[in-house]
């Protein structure tokens, strides 16, 4: 089966889980096959931060339990800023804009 971003679509509508983490058109790279009962390790690293347009590139690798990578990839963040109850700012992450493989 073809992975594609219709495939995406119309998981979002049968399932009813619009979740834009999902939905959003993203390249990995597959390096190794991943099998039932593996466990993946997710490691993230911070790459370039873009403080004046607050956006955050992050490099991701996965790892069976083997320490062999089975995925990697990278993704361009927009944060996002708000003040919270104390009126202290905060920034969080507020979408994926952009995936690209490493």
């Amino acid at each position: 089966m073809k992975v594609t971003g219709e495939l995406f679509q119309a998981f979002a509508e049968i399932s009813g889980d619009y979740n834009p983490i999902h939905l959003y058109e993203q390249t990995m790279k597959f390096v190794a096959p991943v099998f039932i009962n593996d466990t993946i390790t997710t490691k993230a690293k911070v790459l370039h931060i873009h403080e004046d347009k607050l956006i955050v590139t992050i490099g991701t690798v996965c790892e069976n339990q083997k320490g062999e990578t089975v995925i990697i990839g990278e993704a361009v963040l927009m944060m996002c800023q708000y003040r919270n109850v104390r009126g202290q700012t905060n920034t969080v992450c507020l979408r994926e804009i952009r995936g690209n493989v490493l």
